[in-house]
């Protein structure tokens, strides 16, 4: 535990001057977790898969910087041209079968569409509201890690992630909570309400996240993705809670701003 906290401390200012710095700083980090995240997911599964590993990834670099209005011709042709690549790969060599494919084109999905919703906080009116993606995720999963050791009696999903708790999943979701009311409370007090709204759907997208990324690593018999992070594991077991949670918190921000808010007002 010690190895996990000091880790995660050493990264918590470099990932605040990232996130808060936006930008550039912020599209590149991004673009370099995404990468790193579809390699460990690749690599993870080609126990039993052959994906089409350094086409994808270089693909997903490429639309990644695509992924813009004034550049979305770019990016249609650059996706169309992927898949093409991917068929014609897919019938040239015999050792490929069609699950390989569809692993490749899940990566893609999965990691590079989910993940760079992060990018897409920077066109918010108001920028600290990126800062509820990580509250939820990371809030949700502190809260639900904590208060499950020490009184998780109760298992959530025996199968997938034995060492989850119904009573961890309740002190993550009011860890949750708790910290995007203070986080509301300090930026845009009228937004307090929600906020507890999107805190208790973000964290229960949050636990699905992490489900999600522990049966791929049960299926195949992995215990991390990787050892980058000491304590954590790889990209894909830090970051796993955090893909599903990004687009959901998103587009939640998005219909508060566009119908609620202006409901109200």
């Amino acid at each position: 535990m010690l190895v996990r906290i000091i880790s995660g401390l050493v990264a918590l200012p470099l990932l605040a001057f990232v996130v808060f710095k936006g930008g550039i700083y912020l599209e590149v980090a991004v673009a370099i977790i995404t990468a790193i995240g579809l390699y460990e997911f690749y690599t993870a599964l080609k126990a039993k898969y052959k994906p089409i590993k350094w086409p994808s990834i270089l693909m997903v670099i490429l639309l990644h910087f695509l992924y813009r209005e004034s550049m979305f011709f770019y990016f249609k042709s650059a996706l169309v041209l992927y898949m093409v690549l991917l068929l014609v790969i897919y019938v040239s060599q015999e050792k490929y079968i069609i699950q390989d494919i569809a692993i490749s084109v899940l990566g893609i999905l999965y990691i590079g569409l989910l993940l760079y919703h992060v990018v897409l906080f920077t066109n918010l009116p108001s920028y600290y509201y990126i800062g509820f993606i990580f509250i939820v995720s990371w809030g949700a999963d502190t809260g639900a890690y904590f208060v499950g050791n020490l009184m998780g009696k109760r298992k959530l999903s025996p199968v997938i992630s034995p060492n989850k708790s119904i009573e961890g999943a309740v002190g993550g979701m009011l860890t949750a909570i708790l910290l995007s009311v203070l986080w509301s409370l300090y930026f845009e007090p009228s937004f307090i309400i929600f906020s507890i709204f999107l805190a208790v759907v973000g964290s229960v997208i949050s636990i699905f996240g992490d489900l999600v990324a522990s049966k791929i690593k049960r299926e195949i018999g992995l215990k991390d993705y990787g050892k980058i992070m000491p304590g954590h594991g790889g990209v894909m077991d830090r970051f796993d809670s955090l893909i599903l949670v990004t687009p959901v918190v998103y587009y939640m921000i998005v219909f508060y701003l566009i119908v609620v808010k202006s409901y109200i007002v």
